[in-house]
């Protein structure tokens, strides 16, 4: 069965174009990092020790993207010595769009500025892990 990474963190990706949803991404980064409280039915901000939690045991890490603009699948690989941390594992997805929105643009040339709220990873067959997006 395949496992989700980070179902309970609650952010949104916040980016910067330059002109239209046409232009380069001059900036990307995150809104402060909140975490789903089911006990209290609402999402609080993060403390610093979960922030600092490891959420994924392995030193290695692929994020994929099934097909760009091209029709061609996008990987990217990270490494942790010690297994990734919440903060370091987002810090890797943050990388990750940079590359792979300017790549996955629409048929009409137009980046993804809708799918910004982040939903987790979800782990492939394969193993690599696809970000989940919402809007």
């Amino acid at each position: 069965m395949a496992r989700t990474l980070l179902p309970d963190i609650s952010v949104r990706l916040d980016m910067t174009l330059a002109d239209s949803i046409q232009s380069p991404v001059v900036d990307m980064r995150w809104t402060p990092i909140c975490v789903n409280d089911d006990d209290l039915d609402d999402i609080i901000p993060i403390s610093d020790e979960a922030l600092l939690s490891i959420a994924y045991e392995k030193e290695d890490i692929t994020l994929a993207v099934s097909a760009d603009t091209y029709g061609n699948r996008f990987e990217q690989a990270f490494h942790s010595n010690g297994g990734f941390t919440v903060k370091y594992l987002l810090d890797c997805v943050l990388e990750f769009e940079k590359t792979s929105r300017m790549r996955a643009l629409s048929t009409d040339g137009f980046i993804d500025a809708h799918h910004v709220f982040f939903e987790g990873l979800e782990e492939m067959p394969d193993g690599t892990f696809y970000v989940v997006w919402g809007s």
